[in-house]
């Protein structure tokens, strides 16, 4: 069994369907009883209770700039960092592999060459340290992390649908213009994840990305997280 958090969201819509093949596949979303990642032991005793060979947490506080906001110990450091370490201690328990998503939110943006796996990191903010947490909590146990960026996907919020929604709303948009990011399509991570947990790949942060692009988007502490290509898993 595959246990799936955060089963509907964007990324999580399309797990649904790479993982489904794979084996018996038990979707949650944060509405489910032990599927909200605010109540971590929760979490913990949806995995312990179930046994799954797999759990893959496609759930997590994303809102950059309202975490900025809130105190660091309230709901980003839950979702975010407190969570997956529930999440990894019940995988250990079962012994089953842990499938994480994080962000290149956890570098600092500074330098003139995309990211590797084994780069110090060093977030910025609150979203980008909880973030980093959570990748610590997550690899205590078998576990596979992916660092995404600029996710997109047909459902979902995301920024390729806010330009088409503001596009057709508007005459002229005005946004900066100096950034260089790798989208990463929902459909690719799902892909790349179905592929990287049955290759039973383990330990470090592996990244996914599409070709490099100069985008259009609110600024943000950031810089390549990929070199040009479709996926990258070390």
């Amino acid at each position: 069994m595959i246990v799936l958090f955060g089963s509907g969201g964007q990324v999580g819509w399309e797990l649904r369907r790479s993982l489904a093949p794979l084996d018996a596949l038990h979707p949650l979303t944060s509405k489910d009883p032990g599927g909200n990642l605010g109540d971590p032991g929760a979490v913990a005793d949806t995995i312990r209770r179930l046994r799954p060979a797999a759990v893959v947490n496609a759930s997590a506080h994303t809102a950059v700039d309202a975490a900025e906001s809130e105190p660091e110990s309230t709901r980003a450091r839950v979702l975010n960092t407190d969570a997956p370490a529930a999440m990894a201690a019940a995988c250990q328990d079962c012994g089953a592999l842990l499938v994480h998503y994080s962000t290149d939110y956890v570098f600092d943006g500074s330098g003139d060459r995309p990211w590797t796996e084994d780069d110090p990191t060093g977030p910025l903010g609150v979203y980008g340290r909880t973030k980093r947490d959570g990748e610590t909590a997550a690899l205590a146990c078998d576990a596979l992390v992916f660092r995404t960026s600029w996710v997109y996907a047909a459902r979902g919020k995301n920024f390729a649908r806010t330009m088409l929604r503001l596009a057709g709303e508007r005459d002229r948009l005005t946004v900066v213009s100096d950034q260089t990011g790798a989208p990463t399509g929902a459909e690719l991570i799902a892909d790349a994840t179905a592929h990287s947990t049955t290759s039973s790949r383990r330990g470090k942060p592996r990244g996914t990305a599409s070709p490099n692009l100069s985008s259009n988007a609110p600024a943000r502490p950031e810089s390549p997280s990929a070199p040009p290509g479709s996926i990258r898993c070390r």
